[in-house]
């Protein structure tokens, strides 16, 4: 296995070095790769790891920090730094020092270096399709095996098959929404781009994409997904004046299903309000982890430390110990303390100012924004952050916004 890996990642490299944008494009397309797991001088990394470790080496070779847009951008070089800073600190306050580590490069480091990397290749919004079409692809990676497993209803693993909740490609079914809820969202924006409707084959790919996407989360049975989903786009919607009479029909006409049938009110209330059984896990969660924090506020459990540190306040023994508390901001606040907390909220701060300066005028903001907000609503009750591919991805979706607001200040100047 590991010559063979030897041997893509040698043929990413010719590529990469030949055209750096086509090396980023696999990158996001086949962003399940960390999946292939290998340890080089035994040190354990993933072949996505590998692949933009190589495609930084090769940027510092070809290109260099000289002429990065980010050298003029203060408040941008700050939320960087903090980062990596407010990581730092988290791995010297874990109890598992080379866990730590490990999550830290992987989470934190490795998407930093792809920000850069996206950020130094992209110098317009527009030209971002070409990167959404490369993850959007990669994105049937994880679609198809998953209508095998339930078309056949093999290969799910237990406990999941009981219920036959898919997991495509994942040891869990939530994975498979987290990874494609946002491609259900870019699927949504990029028909409502004019050129999606004049181009009959890209239509085609995102119609397909778009649906199949989120008929993979409900035979997952993502929950939380859906409603992110569904969410996010019924709110982009009303951004489009073509859709927004529409939109709001819809929501009048829902609204009043709800009133008039009570099983499905009870349902939606049941859902909404965390009573169901998953819920309940979750608001037990929020418990122990709050007693935690109660005890430990300023550096949390520190990187990759949650489950052994929530073991004394884990009381309720009919639920097991989870990775991470479920929820964005008891993960952040768990593995990256306050200082975590003050991180997530300057990004917040960044984030905003560029939306409502740019949103009239840059149809790509409304794309990463929507995505990004898809990703925090569905952040509400899991973790959108905190694995290898969906932190890369995260800062993908940073790194498109950054571009908006280089372009915008350009334009303004």
């Amino acid at each position: 296995m590991n010559m063979l890996l030897i041997l893509l990642a040698a043929l990413f490299a010719w590529i990469a070095w030949r055209d750096l944008r086509i090396g980023l494009f696999l990158i996001l397309a086949f962003l399940p790769s960390y999946l292939l797991r290998f340890s080089f001088l035994g040190i354990p990394g993933t072949f996505l790891e590998a692949l933009i470790l190589i495609s930084f080496l090769i940027w510092i070779l070809k290109r260099g920090y000289q002429a990065h847009p980010l050298r003029q951008e203060h408040a941008w070089i700050v939320f960087l730094l903090l980062t990596v800073l407010t990581a730092s600190i988290a791995v010297l306050a874990s109890h598992g020092i080379l866990t730590a580590l490990g999550v830290w490069k992987a989470y934190f480091i490795e998407p930093i270096m792809f920000f850069i990397l996206v950020t130094s290749v992209l110098k317009k919004p527009c030209d971002a399709w070409p990167f959404l079409t490369a993850l959007a692809s990669g994105s049937w990676l994880i679609i198809l095996p998953g209508i095998v497993q339930y078309a056949f209803d093999f290969g799910i693993p237990a406990p999941w098959d009981v219920e036959r909740r898919i997991t495509s490609i994942f040891s869990y079914p939530n994975a498979v929404g987290l990874s494609l809820g946002p491609v259900a969202i870019i699927s949504f924006f990029a028909l409502m781009q004019k050129d999606a409707w004049k181009n009959r084959r890209m239509r085609t790919f995102w119609i397909l994409t778009g649906i199949a996407s989120l008929l993979v989360i409900m035979l997952a049975q993502s929950e939380a997904a859906l409603v992110a989903a569904t969410a996010t786009i019924f709110l982009s919607a009303l951004f489009f004046p073509r859709l927004r009479a529409a939109t709001i029909a819809c929501a009048i006409l829902a609204t009043i299903g709800l009133g008039l049938f009570p099983d499905l009110r009870t349902f939606a209330v049941e859902k909404l309000t965390l009573q169901d059984f998953s819920g309940r896990v979750r608001l037990t969660q929020w418990k122990e982890t709050a007693a935690f924090l109660s005890d430990h506020p300023i550096f949390g459990a520190g990187l990759s430390g949650y489950p052994d540190a929530i073991e004394p306040y884990h009381k309720e023994r009919a639920y097991e110990i989870f990775q991470y508390p479920h929820n964005i901001l008891l993960n952040t606040w768990v593995e990256l303390g306050l200082l975590g907390l003050a991180v997530l909220t300057y990004a917040g701060a960044l984030m905003t100012k560029t939306f409502w300066q740019t949103w009239k005028k840059e149809p790509m903001i409304l794309l990463a924004s929507g995505v990004v907000l898809e990703m925090t609503i569905h952040g509400l009750v899991d973790a959108p952050y905190f694995k290898n591919d969906l932190s890369v991805l995260t800062w993908f979706f940073l790194a498109l916004i950054f571009v908006t607001h280089v372009a915008y200040a350009r334009h303004s100047h």
